[in-house]
């Protein structure tokens, strides 16, 4: 399997953005993909495609961060999916490492990685993230660091047991 990266043409756009949604479980409507075109930079948007059909992608949007004594340029990497077609085959890897290069050439020089989408440490945080992706900011001089994932703690799971009770007192509809 040959995967490409690259910026979706303007005729691609929403076909990536609407993969990138379905990976999440959203189908985005038309004022859904206006709004995140207004957001989001085309040419900071990477899609995945195998054989020109997207199946990941990463984008960063920019903005400059105020930190006592001046502003650094920064960007946060969001929109990273990967179609479960295509996952643990080296793709969202060669996408973060994309990110990476492109961060660092915009003078980013520090990386703070906010997985938001997964809730405790497993394979793709320990490998893809805490192992490649910070191997590759090391290689371009870049500072990296993760937050902490919930994992276990106490205070989280009972938040999540609040939720379970909560929803198993509703009686389900036949």
């Amino acid at each position: 399997m040959t995967i490409e990266i690259r910026h979706p043409s303007a005729d691609e756009w929403r076909a990536a953005m609407l993969m990138t949604a379905s990976v999440f479980g959203d189908a985005p409507n038309d004022d859904d993909l206006e709004r995140h075109s207004k957001m989001l930079v085309r040419e900071r948007f990477y899609a995945a495609y195998d054989d020109d059909v997207p199946v990941g992608s990463a984008a960063d949007f920019p903005f400059t961060l105020t930190v006592p004594g001046g502003e650094l340029p920064a960007g946060g990497v969001t929109w990273v999916a990967v179609l479960p077609s295509h996952r643990r085959q080296g793709v969202l890897t060669q996408l973060m490492r994309r990110e990476l290069d492109d961060l660092h050439a915009r003078g980013v020089d520090s990386v703070l990685i906010c997985p938001v989408g997964f809730v405790a440490d497993h394979l793709e945080i320990r490998w893809d993230l805490d192992t490649q992706a910070h191997e590759k900011a090391r290689e371009l001089g870049m500072r990296f660091s993760r937050i902490e994932m919930p994992n276990a703690d106490p205070a989280f799971v009972a938040v999540l047991a609040t939720i379970v009770r909560r929803v198993l007192a509703v009686p389900s509809i036949p």
